[in-house]
């Protein structure tokens, strides 16, 4: 299954890969051709690839994170698991 803008997915943190709670913010199809022509955005080389908007429970609340791919290590992203 393909990423979609919007869904929620795990984030496994570059620096310990810790499991951390994320929403996609980006794919391939949802680039801004502007944004990416201008900079202001990089692009994502596969389909399964995205940006991140990663959410923390201490004090930094949240950060982004692009050009992220699917993965089960540091700085890769996987559905969550489901119960």
């Amino acid at each position: 299954m393909l990423p979609t803008l919007g869904r929620i997915v795990i984030y496994r943190a570059k620096t310990r890969g810790c499991p951390l709670t994320a929403i996609v913010t980006a794919t391939r199809d949802t680039l801004d051709p502007i944004g990416l022509e201008l900079g202001d955005v990089p692009p994502l080389e596969t389909d399964t690839d995205v940006h991140l908007h990663v959410l923390t429970p201490g004090d930094q609340g949240s950060y982004t994170e692009h050009q992220v791919p699917q993965g089960d290590r540091p700085g890769t992203w996987s559905w969550p698991e489901r119960v």
